[in-house]
């Protein structure tokens, strides 16, 4: 069954707009539209994003109850993943820091990411990653998303505890792409240089039937 995606405010935006910018896997630099920098950077304080995705490490955006949230870890692999009939590509994974967390906010995360409130600490860290399916055939494919995010710091998230994926479930037509978000409570400790995705299996949406299942858990490393 398809879990809502309830990621509310700025960290749903910064999740769904964080599309491109940043240093990719191998430690290359790639340069964001330098348009969009001028944009939404504030002319008094250089590392403060009003909108659009935060694309360098220390900017931050000023969310919802007066939390914010700080870029501190990024990659751009552009990796794709063969679970045919789809192509999986995943695009970023950023780490980012919540702090100021008000007593509304802790309520939110604890409801988002299907934790403890007494578990939301302040500041805490989530994983947000940024991927595509693309249906390579004419028949309609289900993706069931993500099915674990682990740090090398021994953190599993996944759909019964920490892990929300706006992908679960989802039904993709013949030949068409679709852009997928999926975030990750990792906790108070934001000392992550690696983490490791594993896809879910593939099944026709109709007969439910697995067409391919679930990924090897694929390596990513952080650029901070």
């Amino acid at each position: 069954m398809k879990k809502k995606f309830v990621l509310t405010g700025v960290a749903l935006t910064t999740l769904l707009l964080a599309a491109c910018g940043g240093v990719d896997n191998t430690g290359k630099e790639n340069k964001a539209d330098e348009s969009v920098k001028k944009v939404s950077s504030n002319t008094e304080d250089s590392k403060l994003v009003k909108s659009g995705p935060l694309l360098e490490i220390g900017q931050y955006h000023n969310g919802d109850n007066g939390e914010k949230i700080t870029l501190t870890a990024i990659a751009t692999p552009k990796q794709n993943i063969d679970m045919t009939p789809l192509t999986m590509q995943i695009k970023d994974v950023k780490l980012l820091k919540h702090e100021k967390i008000s007593e509304a906010s802790k309520e939110q995360a604890a409801l988002n990411y299907n934790k403890d409130q007494s578990a939301i600490s302040d500041p805490y860290y989530t994983v947000q990653v940024q991927f595509s399916a693309a249906n390579t055939t004419d028949n309609n494919v289900q993706t069931n998303g993500i099915e674990s995010i682990t740090t090398n710091t021994g953190i599993q998230m996944d759909m019964e505890s920490g892990l929300y994926d706006e992908s679960v479930g989802s039904s993709l037509n013949g030949k068409v792409t679709k852009e997928y978000g999926s975030a990750g409570f990792v906790g108070s400790d934001g000392n992550i240089n690696s983490i490791k995705i594993k896809f879910a299996n593939i099944a026709d949406a109709d007969s439910y039937e697995t067409l391919h299942d679930a990924s090897d858990n694929i390596e990513i490393n952080l650029s901070k």
